[in-house]
């Protein structure tokens, strides 16, 4: 991941380059609107709770794999061991399969995200994104 500090810049954001799993597909306003209104009532698994748990994980598996490859190999399977409970568990029904989005380099700052499109997209045009 980079992150763009070095140009001085009037309006201060900030500006971060990475590579994410991303899918989009185009909407009208009608699937906005209804959405929108859906999210309202959807309950949200904490995946934020899950990520940060992932990324912890994995930081003590890098560091294990220095001084004890076999505990980081361990480390590293039983984490692997959970992941598939949990896909074929129904616990699993709602989130979505990130194995099937494809990775691509985005630029995201404050103000937008720019990603590669397939297609051309329209100014002001309606996505659902799901990263």
């Amino acid at each position: 991941m980079e992150t763009i500090s070095q140009q001085r810049d009037e309006r201060g954001y900030f500006r971060i380059i990475d590579f994410i799993g991303l899918e989009y597909r185009s909407i009208n306003g009608a699937e906005f609107a209804h959405l929108r209104e859906a999210s309202k009532y959807a309950e949200v698994p904490p995946l934020d709770e899950l990520a940060t748990l992932d990324q912890h994980i994995q930081l003590i598996i890098d560091k294990l794999m220095i001084k004890q490859p076999d505990s980081a190999e361990l480390g590293d399977l039983l984490n692997k061991k959970l992941d598939l409970i949990l896909r074929h568990s129904n616990l699993a029904e709602d989130l979505p399969n990130l194995d099937r989005f494809l990775q691509c380099k985005v630029d995201i700052s404050a103000t937008g995200m720019a990603f590669p499109a397939n297609e051309q997209l329209k100014v002001d045009q309606l996505l659902q994104l799901d990263m």
